[in-house]
Formats: structure tokens, sequence, C-alpha cells
């Protein structure tokens, strides 16, 4: 059932979801909540709207900054951060920023996932002339006329381009989209929760730019019209309070009201970010911590906290600890959701709380929710240390794993049982990531070493077999067709690789008859040089040989990418055969 979203219950990496806009202009008191100081880790991924991560991002802490890698990830190692609720940001220039306000722990790794959304043209607007645009949904933004200055202050009288977003508050992924999360600063300076009923974002834009925003002249305003879906009229009341989302610390800040009529909110706005129509509640804080049937803590956890008395709900993760904290609004009974990985929910009520609420260790019981406690250390190929991330994978997720200074990794990650895992090493300095490979362990994998190595180069495929590494840098092609898709490199010295499977334009991990490898170069055996071969075709290959494809060929980036692994017979030049010689290796190419 959807549900409008409370978001004044943050759980650790519970904050709630973002998305930003322009640049607040604020000018009343500034009040912010206490600081209270921490060092810990934060790491996440970056991802649009629809699905794709993004390469190339800043995020940022505060004055902490840094850039997501090829699968969108990111991470502050020891950061500063702020237990009251740090803010984080992420920036793009074709896309509303996303944010989100968690309430992390010190000395442990909190996780948090950032959504971007792609900023679509509502409609072109004379400034001189004003006018109304009209988003999906029935949102609308009236500009009256002469009222625009550029961002020097300088009156605007040419067209403008009206970027904006409707974000529904019944939607089931409000909670990923919107800025922030729903903790707000009334305008007595009290912090409170806040249950909405609609949010619009809007940036105003120089038509055939990027960063050429415009905004309202001192004095002018501008009306929003936020509709109220039907399953929420019954509750809504006559007037609200506006909230704009603040972009310096994170937080909703009281300023005007709306007012209902014709099915939804009109209220009038000074200037532009994201605007929000909210009911405040008295907040307190929440903590607890999800161990599985054994008491172990589970990391990553997905948590929602429902408001039945306004359907409304929150969400958040548990972090490497296994704990989560937050804020839910006082005196109010509550249901707490905890979705598992293989899409089961358990819940139960809880509150109300009228202070601090401490729910302590809740163990989860359930046969085909599996932990599985993972460990090794991330090296670069010259055998330092890389303070990077280790990402484990299953069907339907991910977990990131921090590595300490000296590239140790160890944590309890939670998946479906049966599924199939597969594990990377992650250079968040260099950018880099090796290839996926092959989890098999189901309840301590020791990983051990884990080397990444990071060409340089967009084009690649690295083979490793008989203690030796063989990198491809150019010549490197991809052939598709209906039936199949395969990577394939050649040398002068008459080294060539080729890897594939009988896929098209989808990822997933493929096996056996469906994947088909060949190698011919050279290795030094029993001290002397020798050419050697080995290869298996579609149909032909063990079924312990695996290629995994990590990237469908319509994904943001442009590139296909993925691993190999198994055993083969290599053939050498005087007839020797060495049997089941294990292979492994991965490869990335443009598309």
């Amino acid at each position: 059932m959807k549900k409008c979203l409370l978001w004044g219950i943050i759980l650790l990496s519970l904050s709630a979801c973002r998305k930003d806009t322009e640049e607040t202009i604020v000018t009343e008191t500034y009040f912010k909540p206490p600081v209270v100081r921490v060092k810990g880790t934060v790491a996440g991924r970056v991802t649009t709207d629809l699905g794709y991560a993004l390469e190339g991002v800043s995020v940022y802490i505060g004055s902490q900054q840094t850039i997501t890698g090829p699968d969108g990830h990111f991470l502050f190692r020891n950061a500063d951060l702020d237990a009251n609720g740090t803010y984080i940001r992420a920036e793009h220039p074709n896309c509303f920023h996303a944010s989100r306000r968690i309430f992390p722990s010190a000395n442990s790794t909190n996780y948090t996932d950032l959504t971007l959304i792609w900023k679509s043209s509502g409609g072109m607007i004379s400034a001189s002339e004003g006018g109304v645009v009209t988003l999906p949904g029935g949102a609308k933004v009236t500009l009256p006329p002469n009222s625009i200055v550029t961002r020097d202050g300088l009156p605007y009288n040419g067209q403008l381009l009206v970027l904006a977003t409707w974000l529904d508050p019944t939607g089931p992924n409000l909670d990923e989209l919107m800025p922030g999360n729903l903790v707000g600063i009334n305008s007595d300076d009290r912090e409170v929760s806040l249950a909405s009923y609609g949010m619009i974002g809007v940036v105003l834009q120089v038509p055939g730019t990027i960063n050429e925003r415009l905004q309202l002249a001192p004095g002018a305003e501008a009306e929003l019209f936020f509709p109220v879906p039907a399953p929420l009229l019954q509750s809504a009341p006559e007037t609200i309070p506006l909230w704009h989302f603040d972009e310096r610390d994170g937080l909703w800040r009281e300023e005007g009201e709306a007012f209902l009529q014709n099915g939804g909110y009109m209220g009038k706005v000074k200037h532009f970010s994201f605007w929000n129509c909210d009911a405040p509640f008295p907040s307190s804080s929440i903590s607890g911590r999800i161990t599985d049937g054994s008491g172990r803590p589970t990391s990553g956890v997905t948590l929602r906290i429902l408001f039945p008395s306004r359907s409304l709900t929150a969400r958040g993760s548990t972090n490497s600890a296994g704990y989560f904290t937050g804020r839910i609004p006082t005196n109010e009974p509550l249901v707490l959701e905890i979705h598992l990985p293989c899409s089961g929910v358990a819940s139960r009520n809880i509150g109300p709380f009228s202070g601090h609420a401490d729910l302590g260790d809740i163990r989860i019981d359930d046969p085909a929710f599996s932990t599985l406690h993972v460990s090794g250390r991330l090296l670069d190929c010259g055998g330092n240390p890389i303070y990077g991330l280790a990402r484990v994978c299953w069907s339907d997720g991910c977990r990131y794993i921090a590595a300490d200074a000296d590239g140790y990794f160890s944590e309890r990650v939670t998946f479906c049982q049966g599924s199939q895992l597969t594990y990377f090493g992650i250079d968040t300095d260099a950018l880099w990531q090796n290839g996926p490979r092959l989890l098999n362990s189901v309840i301590d994998a020791v990983l051990g070493d884990v080397r990444v190595c990071a060409p340089n180069t967009d084009s690649y495929i690295r083979v490793n077999l008989l203690g030796e590494e063989d990198l491809f840098l150019t010549q490197v092609q991809l052939f598709a067709n209906s039936d199949s898709t395969i990577v394939y490199a050649s040398r002068n010295d008459a080294t060539s690789v080729g890897v594939g499977a009988n896929i098209f334009q989808r990822r997933g991990i493929f096996q056996g008859v469906d994947v088909l490898f060949n190698y011919t170069g050279k290795r030094t055996i029993s001290g002397e040089e020798r050419d050697i071969f080995t290869s298996c075709s579609i149909g032909a290959c063990p079924n312990s040989f695996t290629v995994i494809f990590t990237d469908n060929w319509l994904d943001w980036d442009g590139f296909v990418r993925g691993s190999f692994e198994g055993k083969l017979d290599v053939l050498l030049d005087n007839g020797q055969v060495l049997s089941d010689v294990p292979i492994h290796g991965d490869f990335r190419r443009p598309y």
C-alpha cells in the first residue's frame, strides 16, 4: 500500500532521500540544531532515478569532497561527522542535486545511497510576460511578469527554461527521491518531524546553458500548486505550513503557508529551491540493533517505520555494526518494518514514546534470511594496501565493506538464502574496481588478498593464468549480434584473447554451455618460454567456467564490463597438456 512519507524518522543510514536545486536564499535568523562531532566512515552509491550508476559525480559532506567511481560508489574515510545529523549531497549538472541527512555512529561505517533526478523541462516562459508551467501529475509553477533576475541581480527579460519536478507524497519511492529527510526547523526554531503532502523542485535557467541560473527578483512572488492525491485529501488540513529545503545543512525550514483549494495546496514563494507542504509533529530519537537468529549484527538491512494514524513512513538501513538511530514523532503508535533481502518483511508494533526510545537488540529468525562474514585484504598489483571498498553482490542487492588503512576489511552481510554471490575490490583513490569474482562460501568467506590493478584506459582485457598476468590495452574489440556478445583483443606478438557469452544487451552470470573463452600467448614453464593455447566454445565450455557481465548495454556510462573465472586444459607447443589450469580476469570496452 502506498503511504505518504513521514520523513522525520531517519534511522542511522536512515536518512531520507534527496534531491536539491538552486541555492536557497534565506534572510531570516539562521538556527541550526546543536552539533555532536564524531569520526566515522560513510560509504554509498550514486544512481539516477532510472537506476543507472553515475561515475564522476561530486559528493560532499561539509567541506569534504570525493568523486564517485565506475559503479557510482563513494567513500569518506574517518570523516568529520555530526551524530545529530550529517548532511550528504551529490551534484551533477544535468540533475537536481541528491542529498540525504544521516545520523552516524562514531567509529563505524555508515551506509547511504543517493538518487539523482534528471532535470526535465516543464516548459519555456517569457520573463517579461510571465506564465504558467504545468507538470505531470497536475503540479503548477506560475511566474509573474518582469519578476526574474540573473545571479548578479540584473533584470532578465528573455525566454527562460523552467526545470521542475513534482514528488507524489504517496509514491513508493518518495524516500529515495526527496532531498534530505523530513526533519525541519519550524518558525519557533524547534526541530520537528514532518508529514509531506507534496513537494515541488524548481530551477530557472537560461535556455541553451547548464549553469546560468535565474531567480525571482527581490519582492517578487511565484505561485506553486501542489496536487494532493486522493488518499490524503481526507486528512489534509485547510491551511498547511510551507517549507523550503535549506541546502546549507539539509534541513527543511518553515517559510509561509499554503491553502487547500481545487484538490491541492496553493502557496506563494519568494525564491526557488525544493518546496514542501508538511504537517509538523514533535519529535524524539530512536535507536536499536538488528541481529540474525544467532544474535550476530547485520549490516545494510533496510528498515521502515510506519505512522499508521497518518499513513506515513520512513526508511533507512543499519550500519556496519547493525545499529540504527534517528528521529520519530513523539506520543504516536508506530510500526517497525524490517525488510529482508528475500523481499520478506518482519514487523512489530512500537510506541508511543514520549522521549528517547532504545529498542535494544531485535533478532530476526527467518530461514530465507542468511548472513555471511566476509573478510580479506585489498592490495594493488605492487602488493601495497588499498584504503578502499569491497563490494559483495547477490541476485537483488549489493553491500559495500570499507577497508582500513592497511587494506583489511571484515563485516557480516545479509543476503537471500540460495543467492549466487560475487565480490569486487574497489580502489576509491584510483576510481577503479576489478572484475567480479564468484564467492562460493555460505558461512564464512575469507577472501585473502584481493588484488585491484587499475589500467589507465577505457578498454582492456586482463587474463591471469599459470602465475602471470597478461593485460591487453589496445585492439580491444566488441562483437555483438542477437546471439552473443564477445570482447576480443590481439597483439602483434600473436597473443590474443576472447571472452563472451550467449547473450545480448543483458547483465548476468553465465556458465558452461552459454559462454566461450580462448587464449593464445606465451608463458615461462620450467625455465623455458612456451607458446600456449586454451579454448572452449559456446556449447562446449565446462559447467564451472563462468562469465559475468555487470552492465546492460543501455546503462548510463556506455561500457560493457565483466569478468571470467574457471579451469581449462592448456596445450603447450611441445604437445604437453596441463589439466584444469585456473584462469580468471576481467574486461571493459565501450559499446
